[in-house]
């Protein structure tokens, strides 16, 4: 199941909470005792620092492959904000991979993943 989510071509089903669920249970993050969930903070840790790598690292692989043009993030993202322009997957993946670019916003990302998460 999880190879059919990650292989999806619909991208609700490559970014589904479930899928995020699966793989917490195939990493070690997360355990099934005895009908009871249990979570393993250092796994969760690990999984998290795996996952941001395996996003950048796609979001890399995405680029390359679409050969992106060139355009500045902040007017992509004015555009789509006015109405302008529609917000396309070549366009996230290059607003992505600039915000992740910088060290700090990276940084922030971890944050709001390890709260989403909570």
């Amino acid at each position: 199941m999880v190879d059919v989510l990650t292989n999806s071509s619909n991208p609700k089903h490559r970014n589904s909470k479930f899928l995020k669920f699966l793989n917490k249970l195939n990493h070690g993050a997360y355990e099934l005792k005895e009908d009871q969930l249990v979570k393993h903070p250092e796994k969760i840790k690990e999984f998290r620092e795996l996952e941001m790598q395996r996003r950048e690292q796609e979001l890399l692989r995405v680029q390359e492959d679409r050969q992106l043009p060139e355009q500045n993030t902040a007017d992509l993202f004015k555009n789509i904000l006015d109405g302008n322009e529609d917000l396309t997957e070549e366009g996230y993946d290059q607003m992505m991979k600039e915000w992740m670019g910088d060290a700090n916003q990276a940084q922030q990302m971890e944050k709001m993943m390890q709260e989403w998460s909570k």
